[in-house]
């Protein structure tokens, strides 16, 4: 577990990150989430790496993660999110047609939806077309929370047009 500016992280990795939690408020939420998932207890083992990987992730600076992903789609649509900058966000349809294909948005929301790597890979960054923010695997209110923290302004829940990223940026960076 790494305390982040948007709580506690908790994460699972061998050589590379497996997976890792949402923001708690305390540690014991972060265990009782693995619990959940893996239906036992984790070790606590620190790695002072990863936590700083993590945390330059979250804090939108470079990281050095390696991720483990179950398929080159996945991969290319995850790659395609993490670069995404802070303060910004693009929408499902974007991502489609950056990757050559429009009709895909369903796909990538679905990508999104089973993210194993939330905040660090920020899929909380992908609104749809009319900038309403979305679904989010742990809630609205929660990515509308993260949206806010990194600076982003919501009204009616809809994300301000200035924070959207230009179609032709997405291009650029991608």
């Amino acid at each position: 577990m790494v305390k982040t500016k948007l709580g506690w992280i908790g994460f699972i990795y061998n050589e590379k990150l497996v997976r890792n939690s949402i923001p708690f408020e305390n540690p014991k939420d972060v265990k009782e989430f693995f619990r959940k998932i893996f239906k036992k207890e984790l070790i606590e083992k620190p790695n002072e790496v990863l936590e700083n990987e993590i945390i330059n992730a979250i804090e939108g600076k470079s990281f050095n993660i390696n991720f483990n992903f179950t398929s080159d789609f996945q991969k290319k649509v995850l790659s395609i999110i993490m670069k995404i900058p802070k303060g910004k966000v693009t929408t499902y349809k974007s991502i489609a047609i950056a990757i050559g294909n429009e009709k895909l948005s369903r796909a990538i929301g679905n990508i999104l939806f089973r993210n194993p790597f939330p905040i660090i890979i920020p899929c909380h960054r992908v609104i749809r077309s009319d900038r309403k923010i979305g679904g989010y695997s742990y809630g609205e209110e929660l990515k509308e929370k993260i949206l806010r923290l990194e600076g982003i302004e919501i009204e009616n829940k809809k994300v301000k047009e200035k924070y959207l990223l230009p179609l032709n940026m997405l291009f650029y960076h991608f």
